[in-house]
């Protein structure tokens, strides 16, 4: 199914339409084998794939100010969340779409919570925050128009 997303494609999660705006492959620092490709969609919405069909579906917010000091504990949406990965992302290949307008390489911290995680990011070319909630979605959750 991923095979099939690609630029300007409209795919459906869970009921709303969203174009797709590029697709870019990675891989961290800590897992150089461990690859995962992120999904820009339209309006700020992004979809993360990893592994064997595990979906994660979320927004970027830009700089959420709860996770300005990088610690280990912060209170978002008033869940608590701790520090689970500090790492630094690599592309590994653009799959479609421009690099020069989607994200590229950047340092992060993931911040898990029971139901979400936020991955506070720091664009490395211009050293601005891409701040992203997420939480897992099912494959059926999923469906290309």
């Amino acid at each position: 199914m991923i095979e099939d997303i690609e630029k300007d494609t409209t795919i459906k999660i869970e009921g709303e339409e969203y174009v797709v705006l590029g697709k870019i492959e990675y891989v961290s620092k800590n897992g150089p084998n461990d690859h995962y490709i992120k999904v820009f969609l339209n309006n700020h919405f992004v979809l993360i794939i990893s592994g064997d069909d595990n979906l994660e579906f979320g927004k970027d917010l830009g700089e959420i100010s709860e996770f300005n000091d990088f610690g280990e504990q912060a209170v978002y949406d008033g869940k608590d969340h701790t520090l689970d990965e500090h790492d630094y992302q690599f592309v590994y290949k653009v799959l479609s779409g421009d690099i020069t307008t989607l994200e590229g390489e950047c340092e992060f911290w993931n911040y898990v919570s029971d139901d979400s995680v936020v991955s506070v990011g720091r664009i490395s070319k211009d050293n601005s925050r891409a701040d992203v909630v997420t939480r897992k979605i099912m494959p059926s959750d999923l469906e290309i128009i």
